[in-house]
């Protein structure tokens, strides 16, 4: 069984294992190109590396579940042991299928589709960003006195 160890050294964090690499690219690239092909879309603030890396993750997480259906109707196929079709696999997995999942998800947040179907099912959604009528409406009521 696998255990990413990773050892504090004197150039900061190292990986013990080859396996360490592997896993951390499984599970941090898919999400870095889903938040790139995002960031293409619409602006994001910065943040403090840990929410990035679990925003990373979770995009990860976000791009394995259609590939687990794949997977799984595959499970007692020798198609698994063919080493070219596991490398294809890999690189539509990781690099290929990452791109579509953030233009699907920057097309529905362009369109604010998430927004209209929870506010068609009654739910009031709010922006966490302030826009630039914010603050024009803000100082047009301080100059009114209101």
């Amino acid at each position: 069984m696998f255990f990413p160890i990773i050892a504090q050294s004197s150039s900061g964090l190292t990986f013990n294992t080859f396996n360490a690499v592997i896993y951390t690219v499984c599970f941090l690239v898919p999400g870095f190109v889903i938040d790139l092909t995002l960031s293409r879309f619409f602006y994001k603030k910065s943040e403090q590396v840990t929410l990035i890396l679990l925003r990373f993750l979770t995009f990860s997480c976000l791009n394995y579940i259609p590939w687990i259906f794949v997977y799984l109707l595959l499970w007692d196929r020798s198609i698994l042991a063919n080493p070219s079709f596991l490398a294809f696999a890999f690189i539509i997995i990781i690099f290929i299928s990452p791109i579509i999942v953030g233009l699907i998800l920057g097309y529905a947040n362009q369109k604010q589709l998430l927004e209209r179907g929870l506010s068609g099912l009654g739910f009031k959604t709010i922006t966490g960003f302030p826009s630039a009528w914010d603050y024009s409406l803000v100082a047009l009521r301080n100059l009114s006195g209101c």
